[in-house]
This record gives C-alpha cells, sequence and structure tokens, in this order.
C-alpha cells in the first residue's frame, strides 16, 4: 500500500506539472540503491535487478524508461553506465577493506570515460569532468575502480592501460598536468572556436522569439508547462537570468543512466545573439547513499563537486525544489563535447588515459589531501587494478545475461 501510495504522489505531481502548476515539497527520495539483496543476487536474474532499479521510473517517466531500457542493450558500455546501482552492489559485497580505508575525497560517483568533456575555464577551454549527480564524501578509491572498470568495458582488461591511468593519477597529485593525447587536443582546439552564436544556430530556429528544434530526443511544452518551468529557473536564481523571458523550452532525453530523469532545455532572452540556452535536470539522491550515507542537501553535495573537480572558474549551478523534485539550473556551455572511447586510435590510449589519470588526480587533491593519495595510489595499484578487472568483466558478463533474458 505504501509503495501504491507513492506512485499516486509522484504521478500527481507529473499531472500537476503537465497542468502548468507548481509547488513546494521535499524532493522524493530514490529507493535504496541496494534493493536487491546482495546475497539474492546469485539467484535473481541480472535483468530482474535491473528492472527492479529502475522501477521507481517505470510509471513517473514511462518515456525516459523505455528509453533507458532500449539504451541498455545497444552495447557493453552503454550497458556499464546504465546500471550503476547493480555495479555498487558487487564492488561494496566484496571491497577490500584496505581499498574502503583510502583517503576520503568528494567522488564524483559515476567516474568514466564519457563523463570527462570539454569545459569552459578561466584560461580557455580545457578537458575535465562534470556530471555530478552521484557524488558524495567516501573514499577515493570508489572514482578510480568506477573509472578504471570503465576502461576494461571499453578496451579490455590490458594492465598497461589501466597502469596509465593510475600512473597519470599519480602525476595529478603532484601537480603536472599537461596534457598529450592526441584525440584529447584536437577536441580542446575544435571546442575552442565554438561560439554562443553557433550553438543558438545549432539548437533553436533564428525566429524570434526563438523556438527549440524539435527532435526524436525532445518533446514539446505547452505554454502554460513552460510558464511553471520559468517561475522554477527564476526561484533557482541563476545569475544573469533576472527579468529575461523563456522564449521556448522543450523537454529532452539526454545521457544513459539519467534518461528515465526529467531533463528540460529552454531558451531565455530577446531572440538575439545574447540569449542563453538553460539546461533544467532532475536531482536525486546519490546511487551512493545506501552505502555512504545520506547527505542533507542534495543541491549542496552537488555543487560541492563542482568545486572540487573544476575549481573556481566552474560555471553556475543553482537549483531549486520544483514539485517534489529537485532541480538542477545551469547554463549550456557553447563548448560541450567529448572524447568517446571509440574515437581513440590503438596508438593514442595509453596517453589518453594517462591524460585521464592526471585530471582526475589533480581533482582529487583539492580536497588537500594530496600526499595521502599518492602513497595510497602506490601502494594499491595492484589490488586497485585486479578489482576493477574483476567489476569489469563483470559487467560485461551481465550485460550478455541482460541481452540473453529478454530472448
Amino acid at each position: 500500500m505504501h509503495r501504491y501510495r507513492h506512485r499516486l504522489r509522484q504521478t500527481a505531481w507529473l499531472i500537476a506539472m503537465l497542468a502548468g502548476l507548481s509547488g513546494c515539497g521535499t524532493a522524493i527520495a530514490r529507493p535504496s540503491a541496494g534493493p536487491v539483496p546482495v546475497l539474492a543476487q546469485g539467484t535473481v536474474s541480472v535483468r530482474d535487478q535491473v528492472l527492479t532499479d529502475n522501477e521507481r521510473r517505470r510509471t513517473v517517466n514511462p518515456d525516459g524508461y523505455a528509453r533507458k531500457l532500449a539504451k541498455l542493450s545497444e552495447a557493453p558500455y552503454s550497458f556499464f553506465r546504465g546500471t550503476s546501482p547493480l555495479f555498487y552492489r558487487r564492488l561494496f559485497a566484496a571491497l577490500p577493506a584496505s581499498l574502503r580505508a583510502a583517503p576520503a575525497v568528494i567522488v564524483h560517483g559515476d567516474l568514466h570515460l564519457e563523463n570527462f568533456t570539454a569545459l569552459p575555464g578561466a584560461d580557455g577551454v580545457y578537458y575535465g569532468i562534470d556530471d555530478f549527480d552521484e557524488s558524495l564524501p567516501g573514499p577515493a578509491s570508489i572514482d578510480l575502480i568506477r573509472c578504471l572498470s570503465s576502461i576494461v568495458v571499453a578496451y579490455g582488461d590490458d594492465e598497461s592501460l589501466l597502469g596509465a591511468f593510475l600512473d597519470g593519477y599519480r602525476q595529478g597529485t603532484d601537480g603536472r598536468m599537461a596534457t598529450a593525447s592526441v584525440a584529447i587536443t584536437k577536441l580542446i582546439r575544435k571546442q575552442s572556436n565554438a561560439t554562443q552564436a553557433e550553438m543558438l544556430a545549432k539548437r533553436t530556429t533564428a525566429t524570434r522569439p526563438r523556438q527549440m528544434k524539435p527532435g526524436d530526443a525532445t518533446k514539446a511544452l505547452t505554454p502554460a508547462q513552460q510558464a511553471t518551468l520559468q517561475a522554477a529557473v527564476a526561484a533557482g536564481k541563476l545569475g544573469g537570468l533576472d527579468g529575461l523571458p523563456c522564449e521556448d523550452a522543450v523537454q529532452r532525453f539526454a545521457g544513459t543512466a539519467s534518461l528515465d530523469l526529467f531533463r528540460f532545455e529552454g531558451v531565455f532572452g530577446n531572440g538575439g545573439d545574447r540569449d542563453r540556452i538553460v539546461e533544467i535536470k532532475e536531482l536525486l539522491p546519490s546511487v551512493l547513499a545506501g552505502h555512504l550515507g545520506t547527505p542533507s542537501d542534495d543541491g549542496a553535495r552537488y555543487r560541492q563537486a563542482v568545486r572540487q573537480f573544476q575549481g573556481a572558474a566552474a560555471s553556475p549551478v543553482s537549483d531549486t525544489t520544483f514539485g517534489n523534485y529537485r532541480m538542477l539550473i545551469r547554463y549550456r556551455a557553447a563548448c560541450k563535447d567529448t572524447v568517446s572511447p571509440e574515437d581513440v586510435g590503438p596508438g593514442d590510449r595509453q596517453a589518453f588515459l594517462t591524460d585521464l589519470g592526471k585530471i582526475t588526480g589533480a581533482a582529487h587533491t583539492r580536497s588537500g589531501r594530496g600526499g595521502a593519495l599518492a602513497t595510497f595510489v602506490d601502494a594499491q595499484r595492484a589490488l586497485l587494478i585486479r578489482t576493477a578487472q574483476r567489476q569489469g568483466n563483470q559487467s560485461l558478463n551481465d550485460y550478455k545475461a541482460f541481452g540473453a533474458s529478454r530472448r
């Protein structure tokens, strides 16, 4: 009965939102990161575990839920990206004590090869880390194992590639940040020339007022819904938007793990080249909360992660309670692109992974524990690699089981 009432409350909010209404309330909590008991994993199919992990969204956002399940079936890396609850249940069930005792930082929580991206900085575009939905205070080993495991899924369990990432991490803790990857250099050069006008032309019409361009990954909103969205953005008090009208907005489906979250994109301004595109994205409690503890304020822990991973030059991020949901609000940067694993040639992979390690090590070092992090990686290198190999190969096997159980 409680679960039924919970779904009714979620559905009622969606109906209210679609009617152009808004309200105030506490954010609906994400179910525990371990809804399938660890001891039962051997008797519960992978597919049933994944469906249980995503059950919260089936009635709340059925379109996003269907898109996410389809995405999980596309490729092993997509499955890895979209099944972090399963990944972490397996990890924490067998996490060695020495890795659990790693120096504490703000962990990203879902660090993988495609969560590194081009970002605007004080000295121009740089390659960094974004998307902190799962961030929480915790042992640095969590990020290392998750990212190393993504390397296994993308490139196999070649120890030289895994070691390259850890070599880079060690350098990053010492402040050695020069990047050498051809793929990263090429992307940064391209994104450094990206302009606001080009982004507006790509994503909006040239009409006055502007309209968001429709596509397979968007859903139109009514004027009443757009007005509600503008009120939510105004409540978030994102700097630079004061008084600017929302010309148009759409619901957008993007990402992999976040495909079933509510996400909106709106263009604010007066039809000129200075118009801004604003992203509004639902923020749930971290999938790691069941393992590392629940913070009192999800918006605050997200902003804390932004500060650690992106530093003082980070773009502003705001949040607001909208209905029963916490929504993140930020500008869409003109430079926003990532290097996909398949875009990195075999001869560039060592340099690419070393660079990603440098970026991660430097970000963790902003916690003030660079020396302890370096000592930890030196001492636990072999165990980190073995643990990531186990986790990555298990994800590959889970992907096969997920697809096989569908037939």
